[in-house]
């Protein structure tokens, strides 16, 4: 843990400040006693910044990083099973043609690198403890991956998307605002959809229609196994073992002008006999509104899955989440689920957090889950998960 508590320590004193001082303010505060390498960091960035700036405007590529990382520990059962992991993430989108024309062709890309403290990751917890589900979702030992990169054509004027490529195909389909675990919920039940067999990501290909009436479809296909055969970038359809994706979508706004949305998925996931992962197809339908102009955000899920391919066949979630004084957001959810196993077990999970906001970069997050069920490994069907996660993101 002295390695994570660290690195959380190097962000808090990377992390910008909310206002960056002008240069007149920042020659004031050295001549009345400040700090001349503050001075020194706070002109940096500036730089730094305008350099991204122009790289933007001159080149049409624009790029974000962040580092991720999370700490977890299980009590109840016997010992306390812990884990720690990190995330250094790099994405962007190049548009070389955005001085001709408004809706260019992008390559949009991310490249990650993901690693355990200790030899434990947080990922192998659930496995520990005997979960249906992911206890978190990502923060692995994978290492180098390439997951998404694809090129996108945005056809406003008829409100047609269309993306090809090595991509992850559940960025776009079955999810809702607050699905991700670097931002908000660490739980798959609430960052993913265990019931769901989405492939890890793959070559693929994406298709989604929106029209003006607030209703859209989309279709997506991409390889089951990924790039497990090493290659970090593959784009071949050689593969006859793919992922199927249909989704019907409704937007719209009540009277008091705030947003809903109704979500329909149908999937089928082909077997992968060198993963040893069956066949399997299912349902899922989400219904998520803002629950004010600021921010705030509910969300429910309730999926339905066959053939064994995704961990669970019947999960059922709800939860919501609020901004908190300036740049905090606190989440509250829960959900029940039944594995797809012989066994059919059922298992419920209750996930709190508080995001605090630390400047413009750095996040730390506090975080609780509450894990009742059956096949809990070791002692009583109850878990208490302890966890912390820090961001940094420049």
């Amino acid at each position: 843990m002295m390695r994570f508590t660290l690195l959380a320590f190097v962000g808090v004193l990377s992390a910008a400040p909310e206002e960056v001082a002008l240069p007149e303010d920042i020659g004031r505060q050295v001549e009345n006693g400040g700090h001349p390498e503050q001075a020194a960091s706070f002109d940096l960035i500036e730089r730094w910044n305008a350099g991204r700036k122009k790289l933007e405007d001159h080149a049409g590529f624009s790029w974000t990083a962040g580092y991720y990382s999370a700490a977890l520990g299980v009590l109840g059962g016997n010992g306390v099973p812990t884990g720690a992991s990190g995330d250094l993430t790099v994405q962007g989108i190049w548009a070389p043609a955005h001085r001709w024309t408004d809706n260019p062709t992008e390559l949009r890309f991310r490249l990650r690198h993901r690693h355990a403290y200790f030899g434990t990751p947080v990922s192998a917890l659930s496995g520990e403890i005997g979960a249906l589900w992911g206890v978190i979702d990502g923060y692995s030992n994978s290492g180098f991956e390439i997951p998404d990169f694809f090129l996108r054509h945005q056809f406003e004027a008829i409100g047609l998307e269309l993306r090809y490529g090595q991509m992850t195909i559940d960025s776009q389909f079955g999810g809702h605002q607050l699905a991700s675990s670097k931002s908000y919920y660490l739980n798959q039940a609430f960052a993913s959809n265990p019931a769901v067999a989405f492939p890890r990501f793959g070559a693929g290909f994406t298709a989604v229609q929106r029209f003006d009436n607030g209703f859209s479809i989309g279709l997506g296909t991409t390889t089951v196994q990924g790039t497990q055969n090493g290659n970090q970038v593959d784009l071949e359809f050689g593969s006859d073992d793919l992922f199927h994706a249909l989704q019907f979508a409704y937007e719209f706004e009540d009277r008091q002008e705030l947003r809903h949305r109704l979500i329909l998925l149908g999937w089928h996931s082909d077997s992968v006999e060198d993963a040893a992962q069956p066949e399997g197809q299912g349902v899922q339908l989400t219904y998520e509104r803002a629950i004010n102009d600021e921010g705030g955000q509910f969300f429910s899920t309730l999926s339905w899955s066959e053939g064994g391919a995704a961990p669970v066949d019947y999960l059922l979630t709800a939860g919501f989440g609020r901004p908190c004084r300036d740049d905090d957001f606190f989440g509250l959810a829960a959900g029940i689920g039944r594995g797809s196993g012989s066994s059919g077990s059922l298992q419920m999970v209750l996930e709190g957090f508080y995001r605090r906001q630390f400047g413009e970069h750095f996040q730390v997050t506090p975080d609780l889950q509450l894990l009742i069920g059956e096949d809990l490994t070791t002692g009583p069907g109850v878990r208490v998960i302890a966890g912390l996660r820090a961001t940094g993101r420049f």
